[in-house]
């Protein structure tokens, strides 16, 4: 499922597999308790498929599937959120996605799709880079475009 916004989608990722209070679910996404009251928007969404969060008093936000067909089948349909937690699967991310797209990337939309920081992914395009430059490929920078692979097209099928 694709979520409006980075929040929703930590919020779903949270409570999928375990109850939080209100109070530890905004301690953890570093927002106020008024901001996680957002699960009223996760819910609209969530509905169609059978399923929703519910605040049971004294234990928190639960998942609760009142449709386990349908919940099966966004589980299965939606596309996997390929989340880099790691350095060299980051690494590994960067190198196949600047490869296969014809476009401009933006390391912040990357950074909002991984769940981690900007400085972060900057750290790992040097890595990046210079694999690149192994094989005479550059990446040119635009600001307000993002960056963008350039190289003979034996380098880009080589590397």
């Amino acid at each position: 499922m694709r979520f409006p916004n980075q929040r929703l989608a930590q919020l779903f990722t949270l409570l999928r597999n375990e109850t939080l209070p209100q109070d530890e679910l905004a301690q953890r996404l570093s927002v106020s308790t008024r901001t996680v009251r957002d699960i009223t928007a996760l819910n609209t969404l969530l509905a169609q498929y059978g399923a929703q969060f519910i605040l049971n008093r004294g234990s928190g936000y639960q998942l609760k599937i009142d449709n386990p067909t349908s919940f099966r089948a966004l589980e299965e349909t939606a596309p996997k959120a390929q989340r880099a937690a790691y350095r060299p699967d980051r690494i590994t991310f960067l190198l196949v996605r600047f490869l296969t797209s014809a476009f401009s990337i933006k390391l912040e939309d990357l950074a909002d799709e991984w769940f981690v920081s900007r400085a972060t992914l900057q750290n790992d395009m040097v890595e990046v880079r210079e694999r690149f430059q192994r094989y005479q490929l550059t990446l040119e920078t635009r600001p307000r475009h993002g960056m963008k692979l350039f190289g003979s097209e034996v380098s880009i099928r080589a590397c």
